[in-house]
């Protein structure tokens, strides 16, 4: 890399100073030496959910299955293991099995979605497998290593909950309406625009302008009478993104919150005794818990009062700040939110090039 120099808030940047990113390194990432891991958040599984989420994996199996079967065994939707699970099938017996009865619902429209890595990792500690029929989208290839198997979508770049849900397959009901109005085209194969790498073709607007292509005619569908269902297993501090964004494609989510996140005291001190020339926060937590520690280390006249919890007007104006990069807009939002006010370089991917892009910039 270039040299770097030690970020003001000008908007300059030289190479040649420390780049801490807020997490530990993944091991295929190629970086520079001046380039540091650091965690500054430690991730607790949730145990007392665990029982739910076995629950909920075999409902989301069994709705796969009824919908694979053009909504006939309706006793195979699922084989309750708690009570949990015996209020769920209720649930679903009283008000949507009629629905499931009418119309036949794809299997594209079953899914459990997952928009970080470590949920796998949690259901791999509380000895969880993910039903076969059950398919799998991640909002993006690092997310995707984690699987245990190879996922049916992948989330296109930039990997944001906002991104990953607008490029998610249509539901069923969804396609239906498209093809009634001629909106509808197929995505592309493996490898492009999200396509998962089993081959899920990703629903997206058909072409218009100069140079556009007509349309791919789609086979004809039974049309369904529910939406798809997503169970989106997630973190305490998850936004709302992914699932605003994916119920305007049709989309049911049962946002299920299997693990929390609570700042590493210990990883943000050691970032900030190194005085670095940029911090990369690679989450919305990473920024609070950063963020946080900064204003308690201010001048106080960049301070408000310690009696004021709001956020300070002016974090990050002060002499010698270190620049900060964002894995992601909601993460950029995450650092206006806790005060932050001088500028936040996004990074376009996340991932060592969107990093050194951004760090350009």
């Amino acid at each position: 890399m270039a040299a770097t120099k030690r970020a003001s808030n000008s908007g300059t940047f030289r190479t040649t100073g420390l780049v801490v990113i807020t997490r530990v390194l993944p091991p295929h990432w190629q970086v520079p030496a001046n380039w540091l891991g650091i965690p500054v958040t430690r991730r607790i599984p949730v145990d007392s959910e665990k029982d739910r989420a076995r629950d909920y994996l075999a409902r989301y199996a069994g709705y796969a299955r009824h919908a694979r079967n053009g909504g006939h065994a309706r006793a195979d939707i699922c084989q309750p293991t708690s009570q949990f699970a015996r209020d769920l099938a209720g649930e679903f017996t009283s008000q949507s099995a009629g629905a499931y009865a009418l119309g036949r619902q794809s299997t594209a429209s079953v899914w459990l979605a997952v928009t970080s890595g470590y949920v796998f990792d949690v259901f791999r500690a509380w000895e969880l497998e993910i039903p076969p029929e059950l398919q799998i989208a991640c909002i993006g290839k690092g997310t995707a290593r984690h699987s245990p198997r190879p996922p049916d979508f992948i989330g296109p770049q930039p990997a944001t909950g906002r991104v990953f849900g607008e490029a998610f397959p249509l539901a069923e009901q969804r396609q239906t309406e498209q093809r009634q109005t001629g909106q509808y085209q197929t995505g592309q194969k493996p490898g492009v625009q999200g396509s998962g790498s089993r081959g899920q073709d990703v629903p997206k607007p058909a072409a218009q302008g100069p140079g556009a292509q007509k349309p791919v005619q789609a086979s004809e569908v039974s049309p369904p009478n529910i939406p798809g269902r997503i169970y989106f297993p997630c973190s305490s501090l998850a936004s709302t993104d992914f699932a605003e964004a994916v119920a305007a494609r049709g989309y049911q989510v049962e946002r299920h919150e299997v693990y929390r996140t609570e700042p590493d005291v210990d990883g943000v001190e050691k970032v900030l005794s190194l005085r670095p020339a940029a911090i990369v926060l690679t989450a919305g937590s990473a920024a609070h818990a950063v963020l946080a520690a900064i204003r308690k280390v201010l001048p106080p006249e960049n301070n408000r009062t310690p009696e004021d919890n709001a956020p300070p007007e002016n974090i990050g104006l002060w002499e010698g700040a270190p620049a900060l990069v964002a894995l992601g807009e909601p993460t950029a939002r995450a650092c206006r939110q806790a005060g932050y006010r001088g500028p936040v370089r996004v990074a376009p991917t996340p991932d060592p090039a969107g990093i050194a892009r951004a760090l350009r910039n």
